[in-house]
């Protein structure tokens, strides 16, 4: 049997939900493959990502990884939140709340994987899907690399599309110096409008930056520009948008 110099490049490409922590940007940097696609919001969460998840699936991917990780700021709102010392927005309690309910709070974090494969399952079971590969774990922060000073300023990074860009080279790109991005990315603003929500109204990123692999779809911007404008998703805080391509150069702000 001959076996191939680099068994890493003849593996089917995959697809990655992860969560929108920037604390996972390098590890994801190093560990995608050229040919994955990549979707991110709070918590690594199925339920708010299934129209780029089956878009997905009728583009031929067959094999999906849910990456879960510890220290989790979605699974802390999501515990205060069932305790009831934060009141979400609807769509929060939609799409990502509504799922540990009956669940106990203390456990969400070590739970939150197998909870968003359970989801998966139920969306190939409900389609009659059978054909695609799913696994699911929890990343352990305390044993991947990142900058733990966490004295740069944070903002948001929503990327428009589900391509495996380089995070960090992008935030050089953005001009950010060395601040540090949370990076949510899907399909469509729409998908991810409770993860955006938490980012703004919990984690108080001002900083907003609408990133398109093309020069700017103009309805995307409206829809964007709509929704940082609506108070009604956030549950505190306001946004300022800017527009950016992933070769750094603005087009809007």
């Amino acid at each position: 049997m001959n076996v191939p110099d680099n068994i890493e490049a003849h593996k089917p490409p995959k697809v990655i939900i992860s969560c929108m922590d920037r604390r996972l940007n390098e590890y994801l940097d190093g560990y995608k493959g050229p040919h994955d696609a990549v979707l991110r919001n709070a918590g690594a969460n199925v339920k708010g990502l299934k129209s780029s998840i089956e878009k997905l699936m009728a583009e031929g991917y067959k094999v999906f990884e849910i990456a879960a990780h510890t220290d989790c700021g979605a699974m802390k709102y999501a515990k205060a939140a069932l305790e009831g010392s934060i009141i979400p927005s609807d769509a929060e309690k939609e799409f990502l709340i509504s799922q540990f309910n009956g669940k106990d709070p203390a456990s969400l974090e070590r739970i939150n994987a197998s909870v968003q494969f359970d989801e998966f399952k139920r969306m190939l079971d409900n389609k009659g899907i059978s054909n695609v590969m799913l696994t699911s774990r929890t990343i352990d922060l305390d044993k991947i690399h990142f900058d733990r000073s966490d004295n740069q300023p944070h903002f948001l990074s929503i990327i428009m599309g589900t391509s495996p860009v380089r995070y960090l080279q992008l935030q050089l790109d953005m001009s950010a110096g060395s601040a540090s991005s949370y990076f949510i990315q899907a399909e469509r603003i729409a998908e991810v409008l409770p993860d955006i929500g938490i980012a703004v109204g919990a984690l108080h990123l001002s900083d907003v930056r609408l990133i398109e692999s093309k020069p700017v779809n103009k309805e995307s911007l409206r829809e964007a520009e709509k929704i940082l404008a609506s108070e009604s998703i956030f549950t505190s805080g306001k946004a300022a948008l800017t527009v950016v391509t992933l070769n750094g150069r603005k087009l809007h702000s």
